[in-house]
């Protein structure tokens, strides 16, 4: 069984109790039901995934070639604060046999926003690589200083394909704990 960790790191300017998360929603063929495990710390999360890899060869199905997750997340910034995401960061591996292209990416969003839109990686065979990608963003989760304590959703859309150019070509894609993370970083600080 293989794991995809993602962790949000979460330095945070300011008190750690100036951003809570709260429970996570997912959906998606990389990340099916009783597949995931959040993990909120006081600072960061981690999110482990055990079915996010693509992969196509002879006696593998045409449908595990892609797979996507959708993951919700309500981030809630206390008053008085001013919350950003800073970066992802992403890694992965790829073994793809001659003739097949691969590809990782991602987006996010926070309500009112498209933050960081862009193809993580891709890979054309023959290949057998770790992978990483860093996504600097300035997307903001909390507008300017909080009046009042507010809740918004962070949801974030991931997605590994493996695409064979010849019969019966063999390849895998995707993120895994074993060399895999995607991690983020949010900055927080006390409005003055």
């Amino acid at each position: 069984m293989r794991y995809l960790l993602f962790v949000v790191l979460m330095p945070l300017i300011g008190s750690a109790e100036s951003v809570t998360m709260g429970s996570i929603r997912y959906f998606g063929s990389g990340c099916p039901k009783n597949s995931v495990a959040f993990l909120p710390g006081a600072d960061s999360f981690s999110i482990l995934f055990d079915q996010f890899t693509a992969e196509t060869g002879p006696h593998v199905p045409a449908s595990r070639r892609v797979r996507h997750c959708t993951l919700t997340i309500p981030i809630t910034v206390e008053k008085g604060y001013r919350t950003q995401v800073e970066s992802i960061d992403y890694r992965g591996y790829a073994n793809l046999e001659s003739k097949t292209f691969g590809w990782a990416y991602s987006y996010f969003l926070i309500p009112g926003e498209t933050v960081g839109y862009a193809p993580v990686s891709g890979f054309s065979g023959p290949v057998e690589e770790d992978w990483f990608r860093r996504d600097v963003t300035k997307g903001i989760v909390s507008k300017g200083c909080t009046r009042k304590r507010q809740t918004v959703k962070l949801t974030l859309f991931i997605e590994t394909a493996v695409i064979p150019l010849r019969h019966f070509a063999a390849g895998v894609i995707g993120l895994d704990s074993s060399n895999g993370v995607i991690e983020g970083r949010l900055i927080s600080q006390r409005c003055r």
